[in-house]
């Protein structure tokens, strides 16, 4: 019986360590990685003739993700990608993206 008390007073410090982790990482920008393979949430402004949801392999390790095509430095290429995030003040928050650049092809 003892043993039953020590193992559910562990677990218990195990939850209540973790449920109020408030440096926990969270993703809180839907689809911000394009992972859905379509742009909603993303709303598109300005001109986005030849952009276009494809794979590519944005970080040259050989693998291939879905990410949004856009022709920079034309006039067709003039646009981009918007969302509204909820974020709390006081909070310290990372971003990071990914972005490959390609001048032909």
């Amino acid at each position: 019986m003892k043993k039953l008390y020590i193992g559910l007073g562990c677990l218990a410090l195990l939850l209540i360590a973790f449920s109020n982790q408030e440096g926990a990482a969270q993703n809180i920008v839907p689809n911000g990685g394009f992972e859905s393979g379509d742009l909603d949430p993303w709303v598109k402004t300005g001109n986005h003739t030849y952009g276009r949801m494809m794979k590519y392999d944005t970080n040259g390790n050989g693998s291939v993700s879905w990410c949004y095509r856009k022709m920079p430095g034309t006039s067709a290429g003039n646009g981009g990608l918007i969302q509204d995030v909820e974020l709390i003040g006081g909070v310290t928050y990372d971003f990071s993206m990914c972005i490959a650049y390609v001048e032909s092809g």
